[in-house]
């Protein structure tokens, strides 16, 4: 497997891309670990309130807390992730958390947003910085 590096300068160049995108939501929604320095960022430069969704299953830690009890107006909501390689990180929060059932009642909307996106993956995020369709490994910097 080729191991890719993800650097500094290439995160602060897709995060540029994605700025306008970002605009316009009433919560960013970082998905613990890999997504907080992109959501921070984001949540940051576009002046809109952070919140942090933990989701560490490859670490065996069970979820402790869902974003649905920080909210308490459901609203617009980003959904931020590093990498959807798989696509199994964003089905799983959103399976998780039983975001369909919420959108199905038109209490609010769902977004998602990834720096990179492999086509290969099952699930495609609305927006993305760059897409890749290969095996990769990416290491980011902040890993």
């Amino acid at each position: 497997m080729q191991i890719r590096n993800y650097t500094q300068q290439r995160f602060n160049k897709d995060l540029k891309k994605l700025l306008k995108q970002a605009e316009g939501f009433d919560y960013i929604v970082g998905i613990g670990r890999g997504s907080l320095s992109l959501a921070q960022c984001l949540s940051y430069k576009t002046k809109t309130p952070f919140l942090y969704q933990p989701w560490e299953r490859r670490d065996t830690y069970p979820i402790e807390e869902s974003i649905l009890e920080q909210i308490e107006c459901l609203k617009n909501i980003l959904l931020v992730d590093e990498i959807c390689d798989s696509g199994n990180t964003f089905k799983g929060v959103i399976d998780e958390i039983d975001f369909s059932t919420l959108r199905a009642l038109n209490q609010y909307k769902i977004k998602t947003m990834s720096l990179l996106y492999n086509e290969r993956s099952c699930f495609k995020p609305d927006f993305y910085a760059s897409k890749y369709n290969s095996k990769a490994y990416y290491k980011f910097w902040w890993e």
